[in-house]
């Protein structure tokens, strides 16, 4: 598995799931389970 080099305040787009095409910044990292929790941007 490679690495993501994402981090804190980056802008990313969600391309899977529910929220599928919303982009949004990462306000927090969860590094032991791989979960990054977005603040969405409209």
């Amino acid at each position: 598995m490679s690495k993501l080099k994402l981090k804190k305040g980056d802008t990313v787009r969600v391309i899977s799931g529910e929220s599928r095409g919303q982009e949004g910044k990462i306000i927090s990292i969860d590094t032991k389970n791989l979960v990054y929790w977005l603040k969405v941007l409209i």
